[in-house]
């Protein structure tokens, strides 16, 4: 049986925002959240499984063998997270991304 955790390397939103290096000039600290219940990152998990549903389409053609399994059980695996984290969900950049009042 294979075992699938979702660990997204992604940055302090607050030290993220306000850094404006050039990615191979960057100093800054870049933290690794894993993604389960009490770390909830609706956004991270949405896109990996948009990521996994395009590796899905892929590798169509793979009826079975070692990678077509490891991609379906990371999917389910992300499915069962949002199912456990539900309404508890955080999207990390919502500081960041306040909507614009129309005039």
């Amino acid at each position: 049986m294979y075992h699938c955790q979702d660990t997204p390397k992604v940055a302090h939103p607050v030290k993220d925002h306000d850094c404006w290096e050039k990615p191979k000039d960057m100093d800054t600290d870049r933290t690794i959240y894993t993604v389960h219940a009490p770390n909830a990152a609706s956004d991270v998990v949405g896109e990996m499984e948009a990521a996994l549903a395009s590796s899905s389409i892929a590798f169509k053609c793979l009826r079975s063998g070692f990678l077509i399994d490891v991609v379906i059980l990371c999917w389910n695996n992300l499915l069962r997270i949002e199912e456990e984290i539900g309404a508890k969900a955080v999207y990390a950049g919502a500081n960041f991304c306040k909507p614009v009042e129309p005039y």
